[in-house]
């Protein structure tokens, strides 16, 4: 057993595992929401999804594409764009993500098993306007035009 110090409330406690950063639950999850810059949920699932794939939507108006979303919950991903200046078409599927305080990375739970449908995956970053493309390989990419 370790002793360690909560980093949250600064109480010591005896874990198992040293690199063990919190005492509790309470403390775990105010250290993760402060991190992550989780906030109190004021929204239903359902309705930040919808607001994060309208924050994609205008990122990618802006961009100059003529956006198509799906009108249905169950469809293969979420928006359909086409470049007015290429004319290159893309499957947008649209996550939220949250950016880390400490670390600077992007924390977007579920994008690991996200092996959809879609040529392009969006992460809306819940804390700020950002928005991040990236391939199916993971790798960051500029949808610019």
């Amino acid at each position: 057993m370790y002793t360690i110090t909560c980093n949250m409330c600064t109480k010591e406690f005896q874990h198992k595992f040293e690199h063990t950063k919190a005492c509790s639950d309470t403390c775990r999850k105010q250290r993760r929401d402060e991190t992550y810059g989780f906030k109190k949920r004021t929204m239903p699932n359902l309705v930040v999804g919808k607001y994060h794939e309208l924050k994609v939507v205008m990122d990618l108006v802006e961009k100059q594409y003529d956006v198509y979303p799906a009108m249905f919950p169950q469809a293969l991903c979420d928006l359909i764009v086409v470049s007015r200046k290429t004319k290159q078409l893309l499957r947008i599927e649209v996550k939220t993500g949250y950016r880390s305080k400490i670390t600077n990375h992007v924390i977007s739970p579920g994008v690991e098993k996200q092996k959809g449908f879609h040529d392009v995956l969006a992460i809306a970053i819940r804390s700020t306007n950002e928005v991040i493309y990236r391939d199916k390989k993971g790798k960051d990419i500029d949808l610019g035009v």
